[in-house]
C-alpha cells in the first residue's frame, strides 16, 4: 500500500526510531506548553467575555517568541535532532499524535459538566467547554494549539524539504523548497498577527472536543503538507530553465495573491470589530446598517469580496490552488490528495451552532437581510465594544 501511494519512504524507519517516532508529538506537546509557559508575553484582551465576569477574556501570546526558538533549535540541530525528522516521522508521529490528543479530549470534555450533547461519543468529538485555561491564564489551550500546529507546520515542510535535499542534491526539485518557504512565511505572518485570532470563529465558538484537538495539533501540524508526502520522492522534473522560472514565479504570484486575500479579509473583520467606525487600511471606510435597535453591521466597506471568502480565511483556496501548481512542478508520481487536511468541510457541521458565551444573535441571517435591514429587530443596544461579528455574514463566516 505505502509503495503504490509513493510514501514507502515514510515507512523507512528502525523499530527505535519508530517508536521515537510515535512519542516525538507528545514531547513537542510539553515542550510548547512548557515554553509559552515560562517564556514573557504581553497580556491583551479578547473577543470572548468571561463567563464569571462579564470582561472579555485575557490571553497571554508569545507565539513568535516559541515560533522563533523553535525554529533556531531545529536549524542549528540543538539537542541533536536531525533537520529531517520531522518528515521521517511523519507517519508514526501522526499515530502517536491521534492516540495522544484522543487521551487529552477525554480529559478536557468529561472533567467538565454535562451541557447539551448527553450522547457521551458526540460530546467527545464536540467537546463541552468553549474555553480552557490553565495556571491562573498563563496557558490558553486554544491559542497553545495554534502555536504549536503552526510552528510545526513550518517545521514539517523545511523538514522534507531538507529530506528532499539529502536524497536529490543538485538534481533537487526547486518547488520543493517553494513549497516549504510558502508555509513557513504563512505561519510566521500568522504569529505576527497573532492578536487577529483572537477575533476568529474557533477562539470564538468552538468547543474543546476531540475534532479541535486533533485538528489544531495534528492535521494543523503534521497532515497540511501531505502533498509533500509524494512530492518530495521525486526529483527534479527536467523542464527548460524558461517553464522552471514560469512555474516558480507564477506559484508565487499565485500564493501572494491568495495570501493578500485570506490576510486583508481576517484584518477588515478584526478592525470592524474592535473598531467599527475605523477605515480599513485607512482607505475604506465602513457603512453600517442596524435594523431598528439592533446591532450594527458593515457594508460597502465591510461586505467585499475579501470577507466573502472568510468562512475559509483564504487559505483554502489558497491552499489548493498553489498545491495543484506545485505539484505540476514535482512532475509525474503517485501523489496523495490534500482534501482531507485542508478542505474546509472538516468543521463545516461547527458553522451552524450558536455560541453560548456570547449574548444572543438577532442580527441579519441573509445578505438580503442585511442589505434591506428586515432582520429581526433586536432587544439589545448595538456596542462599539462588542459589535454584531459579522460583515454581512453568517455567524460561521464571521
Amino acid at each position: 500500500m505505502a509503495d503504490w501511494l509513493g510514501i514507502d519512504h515514510l515507512t523507512d524507519l528502525s523499530t527505535g526510531e519508530a517508536v521515537a517516532a510515535f512519542f516525538t508529538p507528545l514531547i513537542i506537546f510539553a515542550v510548547f506548553f512548557v515554553l509559552q509557559l515560562i517564556l514573557p508575553a504581553r497580556r491583551v484582551p479578547g473577543y470572548v467575555k468571561d463567563r464569571e465576569t462579564g470582561e472579555p477574556r485575557n490571553y497571554r501570546l508569545n507565539g513568535l517568541l516559541v515560533f522563533v526558538i523553535a525554529e533556531l533549535v531545529w536549524a542549528f540541530e540543538l539537542f541533536g535532532l536531525p533537520r529531517d525528522w520531522f518528515y521521517r516521522s511523519t507517519l508514526w508521529a501522526v499515530v502517536g499524535g491521534t492516540v495522544f490528543c484522543t487521551i487529552l479530549a477525554v480529559w478536557s470534555v468529561f472533567s467538565q459538566p454535562k451541557g447539551e450533547i448527553e450522547n457521551p461519543w458526540l460530546a467527545l468529538w464536540e467537546g463541552r467547554s468553549q474555553e480552557l485555561q490553565l495556571f491562573g491564564g498563563r496557558i490558553d489551550i486554544k491559542m497553545w494549539w495554534y502555536v504549536v500546529g503552526g510552528t510545526m507546520l513550518s517545521l514539517s515542510a523545511l523538514s522534507a524539504a531538507v529530506w528532499h535535499h539529502n536524497e536529490f542534491g543538485d538534481d533537487a526539485n526547486p518547488g520543493i523548497y517553494l513549497y516549504a518557504a510558502f508555509w513557513t512565511f504563512y505561519t510566521f505572518d500568522y504569529f505576527i498577527f497573532e492578536r487577529v485570532q483572537l477575533y476568529t470563529y474557533d477562539l470564538i465558538h468552538e468547543h474543546i472536543g476531540f475534532k479541535m484537538w486533533w485538528g489544531g495539533l495534528v492535521a494543523y501540524g503534521w497532515l497540511f503538507i501531505l502533498p509533500l508526502w509524494g512530492m518530495a520522492a521525486h526529483p527534479d522534473p527536467g523542464f527548460s530553465t524558461g517553464w522552471t522560472y514560469f512555474w516558480l514565479i507564477g506559484c508565487g504570484v499565485l500564493f501572494l495573491v491568495g495570501w493578500t486575500i485570506g490576510r486583508g479579509a481576517n484584518l477588515q473583520k478584526y478592525t470592524f470589530k474592535r473598531w467599527p467606525d475605523r477605515k480599513f487600511l485607512g482607505i475604506f471606510e465602513p457603512k453600517h446598517i442596524k435594523a431598528a435597535t439592533a446591532r450594527s453591521c458593515a457594508a460597502d466597506g465591510g461586505d467585499t469580496p475579501a470577507t466573502s471568502t472568510t468562512w475559509a480565511k483564504g487559505s483554502w483556496p489558497c491552499r489548493s490552488l498553489w498545491c495543484s501548481a506545485t505539484s505540476a512542478i514535482s512532475g509525474p508520481g503517485p501523489t496523495p490528495s490534500s482534501s482531507s487536511a485542508s478542505s474546509p468541510s472538516v468543521n463545516a457541521s461547527t458553522r451552524r451552532r450558536v455560541p453560548r458565551n456570547t449574548a444572543p444573535r438577532s442580527g441579519p441571517s441573509t445578505r438580503s437581510e442585511c442589505r434591506t435591514g428586515s432582520s429581526p429587530a433586536s432587544t439589545e443596544n448595538f456596542s462599539p465594544s462588542r459589535p454584531w461579528p459579522c460583515s454581512c455574514s453568517r455567524p460561521g463566516l464571521a
